[in-house]
């Protein structure tokens, strides 16, 4: 990704994150060079935020309204260490995983998808959901314009466990969101809605 790029999504993390004391984490292998950029929880977003800086260099085979350039964001449980080397490279592994997963299969994702890793190796999580990054106040958070021509769509990714994604499966992306996410009427709520 160009420097310029690159510059253009850290302003655009540290403004909608609000604040600007991230850590890069780069990835062990260069065939698709994917960084992230690590926040640590806030007062006004109590939870780990990491998200990806290089997946929209690479345009997904197909296009909605939002656009065929997506960037990647995971908003993590406080109790975490990511501060553990190890721990923070099980969350970017699964990240990385999932921008390379549309790049690597030539496939279109976006907000409401679905992905399942049956090989099992993320580490005892079944799948993740693409979704709208609702925790974050500001949906200017959603796109990033990256140059006259391409803007980044920054997606939530939400780590599934098989208990999970069952759920997703007997109820459909769009009820899942409801009921698991973002719950509005009293359904089983996230973590991250608690915070």
């Amino acid at each position: 990704m160009k420097a310029s790029k690159i510059e253009k999504l850290t302003r655009h993390y540290d403004r909608y994150f609000c604040q600007s004391d991230c850590v890069v984490l780069h990835p062990d292998d260069d065939k698709i060079h994917i960084d992230a950029m690590l926040y640590p929880p806030t007062q006004r977003y109590n939870f780990w935020k990491l998200a990806t800086v290089g997946a929209s260099d690479y345009a997904l085979n197909g296009k909605n309204s939002l656009g065929n350039r997506n960037e990647y964001m995971m908003f993590i449980d406080p109790a975490v260490d990511m501060n553990d080397r190890e721990e923070a490279k099980k969350y970017y592994n699964l990240l990385d995983a999932t921008a390379r997963y549309a790049i690597e299969n030539n496939v279109f994702i976006s907000y409401g998808h679905s992905l399942e890793f049956s090989d099992g190796s993320q580490d005892g999580l079944a799948g993740v959901f693409l979704e709208l990054p609702q925790a974050i106040e500001d949906t200017g958070i959603l796109r990033c314009k990256l140059s006259l021509f391409e803007t980044a769509i920054c997606l939530q990714v939400i780590p599934l466990d098989r208990q999970a994604l069952n759920k997703l499966l007997e109820v459909g992306n769009e009820e899942f969101s409801y009921i698991y996410a973002y719950p509005d009427d009293g359904g089983e709520e996230h973590w991250l809605s608690k915070i």
